[in-house]
C-alpha cells in the first residue's frame, strides 16, 4: 500500500483544487508538499516488499530497480524545489494557477510512478501521463509562442509514445513475463533485439531532447513558466 500511497499522493492535492475553499492552499504548498512521501520513501524504504497490484495496469509491481532508489531521490527533491518555486511566483490574484497546479501534480504523478514501475505496461502508462501532462504546462501562458511550441511537443510526444509502445511489446514477446528484470537477460538473444533497441532509444532520445530529436525543446523550455 505504501507505494501505491506514493505514487498516487500527487493525485490528492490535485482532486482538492475543485474545493473552493482549499484551491488556494493546494496552489501555495500542494505543489511543493506532494513528493515529500516519495522523499521520505526514497530515503527510508530499502527494506520494502515490492507491490503486486493485479487491478492495476495488467498487474503492476512497484518497488525500486537497480537505480530506482537513488532516481526517486533526485525526482522527489527536484519537484518539491520546482514546487516550492511555483508556489510562491503566482500572483495572489492569478486565477490560472489552480491550472497550473492541476497539471503539475498530474505530471508529478507519472514522474513518481516511472522510479518505480517494474512491468511493462505501469512503466509505459506513467510515462504518458507525465509527458501529456507537460503539455498543459507548456501552453499555460497561451500566446502563440507557447501554443506553437506546444503543438510541436505534443506532435513530438506522439511520435514518441507510438515508439515506445513498438518497443515494449516486442520486448515483451521476448520474455515469460512482463518484469524488466526477466525480460532484460534475453533481450541480447531475441531475434528483434536491434529493433527493440533503435525504437526504445528513439522513443526515449524524443522525451530526453537528444540530439536531432531535440526539436521541440527550445520551444517548450522557454515557453513554460
Amino acid at each position: 500500500m505504501i507505494w501505491l500511497t506514493v505514487v498516487f499522493f500527487p493525485l490528492l492535492p490535485a482532486a482538492l483544487l475543485g474545493v473552493g475553499g482549499t484551491r488556494r492552499l493546494v496552489c501555495r504548498h500542494g505543489m511543493w508538499a506532494a513528493p515529500l512521501p516519495a522523499l521520505a520513501l526514497a530515503l527510508a524504504g530499502s527494506g520494502l516488499e515490492p507491490a503486486v497490484v493485479p487491478a492495476l495496469f495488467l498487474q503492476s509491481v512497484l518497488h525500486f530497480g537497480p537505480f530506482g532508489r537513488l532516481f526517486l531521490l533526485l525526482t522527489a527533491v527536484l519537484w518539491t524545489a520546482a514546487g516550492l518555486f511555483a508556489g510562491a511566483s503566482f500572483a495572489a490574484e492569478d486565477s490560472r494557477q489552480s491550472r497550473f497546479a492541476f497539471f503539475f501534480l498530474f505530471s508529478l504523478c507519472g514522474n513518481l510512478g516511472l522510479c518505480v514501475a517494474q512491468d511493462l505496461a505501469s512503466f509505459y502508462v506513467f510515462f504518458a501521463l507525465m509527458s501529456f501532462s507537460a503539455y498543459g504546462l507548456i501552453v499555460h501562458e497561451g500566446t502563440d509562442k507557447a501554443l506553437r511550441a506546444g503543438r510541436v511537443y505534443l506532435t513530438m510526444t506522439v511520435i514518441g509514445e507510438v515508439l515506445l509502445a513498438s518497443a515494449f511489446f516486442y520486448a515483451g514477446l521476448a520474455g515469460p513475463g512482463p518484469l524488466f528484470s526477466e525480460i532484460a537477460p534475453l533481450l541480447p538473444l531475441h531475434p528483434h533485439g536491434p529493433l527493440i533497441l533503435m525504437l526504445a532509444f528513439t522513443g526515449f532520445g524524443i522525451k530526453a531532447g537528444v540530439l536531432l530529436l531535440h526539436v521541440w525543446l527550445p520551444l517548450a523550455h522557454p515557453a513554460a513558466p
